[in-house]
């Protein structure tokens, strides 16, 4: 599968890489606290959001709707430097995986009503189709709620600049199952 330049992928279209267009929301900056030399949170003070996602990709997802998708996040702003990592794998509804990867997080954007917003890059892993996605960014927008979880993410191929704490995420798909835990301050 080859990537195309100048497309931009929505958490719908997962780690399959597929374009989608995202007319319906611009991008949104917002200043985010950014750094990657920060010092472990070890004392739990700062923003963070931490916990799983499993969710099921919908038809806007073409091809790969009803696929899974898992995601491990953990990323924290501490005197004022935000560090995380993020794991992600992409399966068939039998279990089949066909793609995994890893990042790491850069900025984070909490906001009081129980959503934050996070940005970094993929730092190894391959896609459906064996595309190799090092280097991509990734925005990703997380709503913890007590109505339930959402989280919703878009690629942005590594040639193609992305600002920090950037919401681009069009959809929000709610957790089959995990926790996704927002902490403001």
């Amino acid at each position: 599968m080859s990537v195309p330049s100048r497309a931009r992928w929505s958490g719908t279209a997962a780690l399959a890489v597929v374009p989608v267009a995202l007319a319906l929301s611009a991008p949104v900056a917002w200043a985010g606290v950014t750094n990657t030399d920060n010092p472990d949170d070890t004392d739990g003070a700062g923003p963070r959001v931490v916990g799983t996602a499993n969710v099921t990709l919908t038809a806007s997802s073409g091809e790969y709707a009803g696929d899974k998708i898992w995601f491990q996040i953990d990323v924290h702003t501490r005197g004022g430097l935000t560090r995380g990592t993020f794991q992600g794998r992409h399966s068939k509804p039998d279990g089949t995986v066909i793609g995994n990867l890893e990042g790491t997080l850069d900025c984070l954007l909490p906001g009081s009503d129980g959503r934050a917003v996070f940005t970094g890059r993929v730092t190894g892993g391959t896609a459906a189709g064996g595309v190799d996605i090092k280097g991509m960014g990734v925005s990703f927008t997380a709503h913890d709620s007590s109505a339930g979880d959402q989280l919703g993410w878009v690629w942005v191929p590594a040639s193609e600049p992305m600002g920090r704490c950037t919401e681009m995420a069009s959809e929000l798909l709610s957790l089959d199952s995990g926790d996704l835990v927002v902490r403001p301050k």
